[in-house]
């Protein structure tokens, strides 16, 4: 089982270099072949990305009068995406959102220029998932998250869905403190394999390992929003 699957990553690890791309791998704990996360780490694969899946079980609340719901982001809310980091990671997570099938929403609080706080759910059958929930640094620890959340919770509940899921970074403590309260319960872990620059090189991605560096970091900030997670969330 070894040799065929050390045969299965060179073959990955050779697709991905030939179009000059760093490997990645997503390991969970429901789907990982047999060994995986530990040939990866012996392969020199950086563990990436620690998170959880949460889930709550929705029940009847008012809904937050001062949260603004559209089916379209605002300028202001789309501006806030990015808001403290790559302005092009910001616009590849929008990308993502508007091509997530289904009904969606988008809440903002505050001022539609500046929102103070943002958060978008999207309905996946009979569930909705939480993304992108941003607070502005310097109106963090008032709740705002929270009203941001419960918000969706009461679109969703108004669809006629029953339960809530999203994504968060283990080392998130705000954020997993607020899902904690609202009464999210974690269902498994996740975390990424990405293949060191030093390691492509040897793989032979040769003088590329350096700009595959740049592109895996980027790549993998704008893969957080399809991720469904809520990741930047504070109190």
């Amino acid at each position: 089982i070894r040799d065929s699957l050390s045969t299965d990553l060179e073959a990955v690890e050779k697709l991905y270099l030939s179009s000059e791309l760093p490997p990645c791998f997503q390991i969970m704990p429901h789907v990982q072949p047999a060994g995986l996360d530990d040939a990866l780490a012996a392969r020199s694969y950086r563990k990436e990305g620690e998170s959880l899946v949460q889930c709550c079980d929705l029940e009847g609340s008012e809904a937050p009068g001062d949260v603004e719901l559209s089916d379209r982001p605002s300028a202001g809310w789309l501006a806030q995406l990015s808001a403290g980091g790559n302005p092009a990671v910001g616009a590849a997570k929008a990308a993502i959102l508007a091509r997530a099938e289904g009904p969606k929403v988008y809440a903002a609080l505050g001022p539609e220029a500046a929102p103070k706080a943002i958060g978008i759910g999207l309905r996946a059958g009979d569930t909705a998932w939480v993304n992108s929930m941003y607070t502005r640094p310097d109106v963090r620890g008032q709740g705002l998250a929270g009203r941001i959340l419960a918000a969706i919770a009461h679109w969703s509940l108004e669809a006629g869905l029953s339960r809530l899921y999203l994504q968060v970074e283990k080392d998130n403590s705000p954020a997993r403190h607020l899902y904690e309260r609202f009464g999210f319960r974690p269902l498994y872990p996740y975390h990424s394999r990405c293949l060191a620059p030093s390691s492509a090189s040897r793989c032979g991605a040769g003088e590329n390992a350096g700009r595959m560096a740049g592109e895996n970091a980027g790549r993998m900030a704008g893969e957080s929003a399809g991720r469904m997670a809520g990741e930047s969330a504070e109190c």
